[in-house]
């Protein structure tokens, strides 16, 4: 199972997890199995330079079967898709490190979660800026 997101340009971009990489994901600062008792593990991912360079090991093989550099595959990132590529991350860590049936309902909830935290932060957002009559 696999996890996959567009980029600003629309390009497809798969995220799998495979052993070798939870060591090298540790080397450029997001500990993956910290994670597994630890969520706050993930906040490395809110320092660009970080989510840059995860999201680049883990699209290495993708970017150079698309003949692109790292700055072109980086140029496809904007706020949305960094967005959808962390989504992607989660439910790639998921997939890693649960059974497949076990995987599949937390990532139902999960995006269950993403999409209530979504709309009370519009609600909340809609409320403090109605006007006032």
């Amino acid at each position: 199972m696999s996890t996959k997101f567009k980029d600003a340009v629309g390009r497809e971009w798969e995220l799998r997890l495979f052993l070798p990489d939870i060591p090298e994901l540790k080397e450029l600062g997001l500990d993956l199995n910290k994670a597994r008792k630890d969520s706050t593990a993930f906040d490395v991912l809110n320092d660009v330079e970080t989510f840059g360079r995860v999201m680049g090991h883990l699209c290495e093989e993708q970017i150079k079967s698309k003949t692109l550099t790292y700055e072109q595959f980086a140029q496809g990132f904007d706020g949305p898709t960094c967005f959808a590529a962390i989504d992607a991350l989660m439910e790639a860590w998921i997939v890693f490190y649960q059974r497949p049936t076990i995987a599949k309902a937390a990532i139902e909830r999960m995006a269950g979660a993403i999409a209530k935290v979504e709309a009370e932060t519009i609600e909340l957002i809609q409320k403090d800026h109605a006007p006032q009559g």
